[in-house]
Formats: C-alpha cells, sequence, structure tokens
C-alpha cells in the first residue's frame, strides 16, 4: 500500500512539473505576443442598443481595438446594418428588411427597449456608410455578411473602398459564398469564415486547418470560443491566417482565447477583456490549456 501510494505522489508531481514546464514555455512565449485586440461585438451593446450609431460611439469612447457589425439589404438596394432579417426585434416596427425601403426603416424607432428605456428613444438604423463614417478611426472592423441576396457582397465592398477602408475592414461570414463573393469583387478584400463546434468547417479545420485555408484563399478564421485551439492557431500563422474567437464574454474564454493564439477576441465585455488580455504570459497560458481541454471535449457536446 505505501507504494502504491508513493507511486501516485510521484505520477502526480510528474504531472505538476509537466504542466509547470508548458505553462512556462507558453509563458514566454506569449510575452513576446502582443495581447489579442477587444472587438466590440454589434457595438458596446451592454450600454446602447445594438448595431446603432450610439453603440459604435460607446465602444470607441470605452477604447475597443475595433467593432463588429451585421449588414442586409434593403428593398430599394441600400445596406444597413441588423443582426436580424427582420426590424421586429430590435424596433418598434415589424417587417423583414429585404421587404421595406430605406424610408420605411428610417421611419422605425431602434433605440427604445426594456432595456434601455427611453435614453436612445428616436435612434434610426444605420446605413453602411453612416457606420463607416462613425468608425473609420478604429484599428479594426468586422462585417458579418449573413448571405450574398441582393449582391450585398459587392455593395459592401464598394462602400469599404469608397472610404478608403480595405486595410481596416474585414468581411466575415458563416457563408462561405458570401465571402468568396467579396474576393471576388475585390481580390484584396479581407475574407474570414465564421464557425461552430461541430459543424462541417469545423470538422474539416480540425483534420486540416492549412489546407482548408489554401483551397478556400481565407485569410482568417473565426470559430466560436469551443472551437478554438492553440494548435490551429499555431498551424494557421504559420501561413498568416489569423484567428479571431467569438463570443469570448466569460473569463475563462477572454484569458484563454488570447493565450491560445487568438489575435482577436468578439465581445460583449470590452471593458472586462481589456483588462484580462494584458494579464501575465502564465495567467493566459493556463487559461489556453483550459481552453484547449474544452476544445478537445466540444465534440462529444456537439
Amino acid at each position: 500500500m505505501p507504494n502504491k501510494r508513493k507511486r501516485i505522489w510521484i505520477i502526480a508531481l510528474a504531472l505538476l512539473a509537466f504542466a509547470a514546464l508548458l505553462l512556462g514555455l507558453t509563458g514566454a512565449a506569449l510575452r513576446k505576443q502582443p495581447p489579442a485586440q477587444v472587438i466590440a461585438h454589434r457595438g458596446a451593446n451592454a450600454y446602447a442598443p445594438e448595431n446603432t450609431l450610439p453603440t459604435f460611439e460607446k465602444a470607441i469612447e470605452l477604447g475597443a481595438h475595433g467593432v463588429e457589425c451585421d449588414v442586409y439589404v434593403t428593398a430599394d438596394g441600400y445596406v444597413v446594418l441588423s443582426h436580424d432579417g427582420s426590424v421586429n426585434r430590435c424596433s418598434d416596427g415589424e417587417g423583414k428588411i429585404s421587404e421595406m425601403t430605406l424610408e420605411e426603416l428610417k421611419g422605425c424607432d431602434f433605440g427604445y427597449s426594456e432595456k434601455f428605456g427611453d435614453a436612445f428613444a428616436g435612434t434610426k438604423i444605420p446605413t453602411l456608410e453612416e457606420f463607416l463614417n462613425c468608425v473609420k478611426d478604429v484599428a479594426v472592423i468586422l462585417i458579418e455578411l449573413k448571405n450574398n441576396e441582393g449582391g450585398i457582397a459587392a455593395k459592401t465592398v464598394q462602400a469599404v473602398k469608397e472610404f478608403d477602408l480595405m486595410g481596416k475592414v474585414i468581411f466575415q461570414s458563416f457563408d462561405m459564398e458570401a465571402i468568396l463573393a467579396c474576393k471576388e469583387a475585390d481580390g484584396n478584400a479581407y475574407i474570414a469564415l465564421l464557425y461552430n463546434p461541430g459543424g462541417e468547417f469545423d470538422k474539416v479545420v480540425r483534420k486540416d486547418p492549412v489546407g482548408f485555408c489554401v483551397e478556400y484563399g481565407l485569410d482568417a478564421l473565426h470559430p466560436q470560443f469551443a472551437a478554438m485551439s492553440s494548435g490551429i492557431a499555431r498551424k494557421c500563422a504559420a501561413i498568416g491566417v489569423e484567428l479571431r474567437t467569438w463570443t469570448a464574454n466569460d473569463i475563462l474564454f477572454l484569458i484563454g482565447g488570447s493565450g491560445q493564439g487568438a489575435v482577436g477576441l468578439i465581445t460583449d465585455q470590452p471593458e472586462l477583456a481589456q483588462k484580462l488580455v494584458r494579464l501575465p504570459g502564465f495567467v493566459r497560458g493556463f487559461f489556453a490549456l483550459l481552453c484547449d481541454a474544452a476544445f478537445l471535449l466540444s465534440p462529444l457536446f456537439g
């Protein structure tokens, strides 16, 4: 019995020593790696209604490195900001954006809500041009296309070019055709694929991230946090492909995502994120190990 207990202690100490070595190496590497950029998801939506100009102005005020938005095309061909295909959830109006004109959309109030009361009452839906003018000075701008209906890819790329922001804007989507249409509209378009754990793209990326990115000409991968791993980040970095993870809101994934090698954290908590990404390398390394464990287990939970 004493010998068995001794063996258990030896194994435990060996595992601790190995973990300490990994953390030391990770910490050393992270000291050379700049903290991940903090990207405000639909703006600083904890402070103002999502995808409106006030929420992006607040994100800038809070010091977020970048902002993220979603776009759709109106019935008369304008690109506007909205996460949903309808105005029902985020305004006092009803209807599908694709079936409404810009004038009809501007007649809806996107500011009033139970969450914010009447503090932002009267806020209008922004056009893509109004958004770009508001955020043109931030470091990085993520624009999510839900699809390529109404020629939205070409329209969005054209607007970005008119504002001379091609070097800052990342065109992202869960729809591969939509981002490839952006690249077709302009070969310099920086495109990123959004994907979930357990989905078709996640399975392919886990198997061969480099081959997948090369095949489709991707500039970046934007996995949901449970589909993010240090191994994928390292392999992609070797060919110049960057990883940003979403929607990282809790402490584990805000610290761990940065430790895993994400260059950006798309988050609803930009204030908290800015503090956490600057933690010492060994702390980020420890949380990265936990996140990598979550990555390995994620297929078991669909």
